[in-house]
């Protein structure tokens, strides 16, 4: 119960810190619990959200596949085309 009120205290005080001086510490320190709040959400919804596309994936016989791509902004539309395409069909 006690890190119920300690961990969005120890948020305020960490956005406090990046936060313009102007606001005093016991705002900041306040202002740790909707942002709490916040992050819990979207851990909920992804929490939620990832197994249910996982299982559906599996249910339709689909893979889900990662690829990291760094590109520049005048290859963008050139590697896009490649991974929309058949990747095997690409020659070097």
């Amino acid at each position: 119960m006690l890190l119920a009120l300690l961990v969005p205290m120890a948020v305020g005080a960490d956005a406090g810190a990046a936060a313009p001086p102007q606001q005093g510490y016991a705002r900041s320190i306040v202002r740790g619990f909707p942002i709490t709040t916040g992050l819990a959400a979207a851990f909920v919804v992804l929490f939620a959200t990832i197994p249910l596309l996982r299982i559906v994936s599996i249910l339709r016989g689909r893979q889900d596949t990662y690829v990291p791509l760094v590109t520049t902004a005048s290859s963008y539309r050139i590697a896009a085309d490649l991974v929309a395409g058949d990747p095997l069909a690409v020659t070097a």
